[in-house]
């Protein structure tokens, strides 16, 4: 999925979720319990060694964010044909956040829980349960790209990390999907323990 197109589908998600849980009447919870209050600094979430590594040195940043929604994505394309893989042809690392708030009797993280849950019933193929990261992170991966969905606090955060390269005669053929998936394993444990270290 290209990011742009990923964006619109995170978009209408969470908007979609915002209208299920205000639907809700029931006597409301505290808002209190919501460790945050906005949206944390999400191209900082991801250290300039990270993308370095897995995007490469010369990455395009393309920030965004409206409200209580944001993204940041890496892009880095190589302009020359490199047959030996000596450097990576096109690396893409999205990361996209919500930060849900306490509605009703839903909790900023129950919702963003929810959120996870939607999300993943959407995907078009099965996930797997990665543990150790933030409260949850849920993985797909198809050749070529890993996606990670997460929750941390009433955070909810989707990671997709994609790539191609060339083979012996000039063609761009995709990553392979362990490669895909190991990057974006090791680029959410980053992000979440970013996350924690954050002050409360």
């Amino acid at each position: 999925m290209a990011p742009r197109d990923a964006r619109r589908g995170w978009l209408s998600s969470a908007a979609l979720l915002a209208a299920t849980v205000m639907g809700c009447s029931s006597p409301a919870a505290d808002p209190t319990g919501d460790r945050f209050t906005a949206l944390p600094d999400i191209c900082g979430l991801v250290s300039p060694a990270t993308i370095h590594a897995f995007v490469g040195e010369r990455a395009r940043t393309d920030p965004f964010d409206i409200e209580d929604t944001g993204s940041c994505t890496w892009i880095h394309r190589n302009r020359d044909v490199d047959t030996e893989n000596t450097k990576p042809f096109e690396r893409v690392l999205s990361l996209n956040v919500v930060v849900h708030r306490t509605v009703g009797t839903a909790s900023g993280s129950d919702t963003a829980k929810l959120h996870q849950r939607m999300q993943s019933d959407d995907m078009p193929g099965a996930l797997t349960d990665e543990p150790g990261i933030g409260d949850g992170a849920m993985l797909y991966a198809l050749d070529g790209q890993s996606d990670a969905i997460i929750t941390a606090d009433n955070l909810y955060l989707w990671i997709t990390y994609s790539g191609r390269d060339f083979n012996p005669v000039g063609e761009p053929v995709s990553i392979s999907r362990q490669q895909a998936t190991e990057v974006a394993i090791l680029t959410a444990r980053e992000i979440t323990q970013r996350l924690e270290r954050l002050p409360r």
